[in-house]
């Protein structure tokens, strides 16, 4: 169950896939969906375009949205970590 006000929107929606920019081209999504979400890169998929699933459409919750936040920082820290010279 869903606490109060943890909806997103279709704004939400469009805000998130802006935000991440050319990301999704340049990392794996069906990794970060198993690591980070323990799901498959069709549920990630779904939320991050809004997408339809039995009817009605599906977004991030407020708690999935910082998981995947938290996730992304992360692996940038990761990143930032690599020194190959």
């Amino acid at each position: 169950m869903l606490a109060k006000g943890d909806h997103m929107m279709d704004e939400d929606v469009a805000d998130i896939r802006e935000m991440l920019g050319n990301l999704p081209e340049i990392i794996n999504l069906s990794a970060v969906a198993r690591q980070c979400f323990g799901k498959s890169r069709t549920w990630l998929y779904q939320r991050l375009n809004g997408n339809r699933v039995n009817g009605r459409p599906v977004y991030f919750t407020r708690t999935e949205r910082k998981q995947l936040n938290d996730f992304l920082h992360g692996l940038g820290n990761n990143l930032l970590a690599v020194r190959l010279v």
